[in-house]
């Protein structure tokens, strides 16, 4: 889930990264000057370990990153 502001018209990624490997990049697009948004992965029982999922605007500037591990 994200919250973004500032970025209408604008599109942001969400980049899904396990242990180094991005595994999936899901493009948003921004509808308005205050908008929510959210992506999701379908995580393969081999995928365990340290996950991120890092924001990006169009540029590719790191907005945000969430770390996370699944057991």
């Amino acid at each position: 889930f994200t919250e973004i502001r500032g970025q209408e018209g604008k599109t942001i990624t969400h980049a899904w990264i396990h242990e180094g490997t991005t595994r999936a990049r899901v493009d948003l697009p921004v509808r308005s000057a205050k908008w929510r948004t959210w992506s999701s992965k379908k995580i393969s029982p081999g995928w365990k370990g340290q996950w991120q999922v890092k924001v990006l605007d169009a540029d590719g500037v790191v907005l945000s990153t969430l770390d996370f591990v699944v057991e």
